[in-house]
This record gives structure tokens, C-alpha cells and sequence, in this order.
């Protein structure tokens, strides 16, 4: 049976987390950078010290602020970035089981982990699970069924 369908949002799917694992990538450059450059914190402090009437900031109490946040943010990302990886690598092997045959209930169980580790109700995930509905639903003709399949249909 053709599953093309099923492919397209199995890519699709895989694609956004690519594209959000490069995003995320992007942030902990920027991190870092930010981190190592004092010169960045000081116009911030100068920029909105120029714009507020209230008491102004100093650069000590944006520093502690920064220094408390930072490692949060980067712990974060690496575990988002770590189960991005982990929904491609399923996606992965879900296109391989495909391509060898595997059973229908298998394949969809993997775009479910998939859709999982991909964030639960993101739209990559919501890609995952709807291809993982198609081929819960849609059934395979008698003649692509596996020989042990159609021994259990006919008992």
C-alpha cells in the first residue's frame, strides 16, 4: 500500500525538529557569546538606565541576574536539543521499518515515541501522531500481509 501520506508528515516532522535543533544551536552560541562579552551586558545596563525614570540598574545586579539564568537556559536547551535528536533518530528508524515491512502496530508505535520525545503536543509531535493514526487505521490489503498475519486472521 502506498504510504505516501505517511511519509510526508514522517519528513515534514523530521524536518521542523532539524530546523529547531539548529535554532537551539544558534541560542547556545549566542549564550556563550553573551557570557563572554562584558562589553554587551554594560550597553544593556546603559541603554536602560537612558530609557527608565525608576531607579537606575547596575551592571553587578544584571550580572547576577544573567549568572543565575544562564545555566538553566543551557541545561534546557541541551536536554530539548538531546530529545530532538532522539525523535529524528525514531523517525529514522520508522522510515527503515517501512521500507523493510515491519507490521503497521510497530511503525505506529515508534511515531508515537517519536511524537513523544519531539514535545508532546508541538507540532512536530502532532505531525508524528497523525501519521502514527494512519497506519493504525488504514489497513493493508490481504496481499501485502505477512505470511504469520494471515495465519492469525484465518484462526
Amino acid at each position: 500500500m502506498n504510504r505516501l501520506i505517511e511519509k510526508i508528515l514522517i519528513v515534514s516532522a523530521s524536518l521542523v525538529n532539524l530546523l529547531f535543533i539548529i535554532v537551539g544551536i544558534i541560542l547556545m552560541v549566542g549564550i556563550k557569546f553573551i557570557n563572554e562579552n562584558t562589553l554587551l551586558l554594560d550597553t544593556f545596563v546603559e541603554e536602560q538606565n537612558k530609557n527608565t525614570t525608576g531607579q537606575p540598574l547596575t551592571v553587578e545586579e544584571v550580572t547576577e541576574v544573567w549568572d543565575s539564568i544562564v545555566p538553566l537556559a543551557s541545561t534546557l536547551n541541551y536536554v530539548l536539543i538531546g530529545a530532538l535528536i532522539v525523535s529524528i533518530i525514531l523517525a529514522i528508524v520508522t522510515w527503515l521499518q517501512m521500507k523493510k515491512g515491519a507490521s503497521y502496530k510497530k511503525i505506529g508505535l515508534l511515531l508515537i515515541v517519536a511524537g513523544v520525545f519531539s514535545g508532546v503536543v508541538t507540532l512536530t509531535a502532532i505531525l508524528f501522531y497523525i501519521a502514527a493514526i494512519l497506519f493504525f487505521v488504514r489497513k493493508e490489503p490481504m496481499d501485502e500481509l505477512h505470511p504469520h498475519d494471515k495465519e492469525t486472521l484465518h484462526n
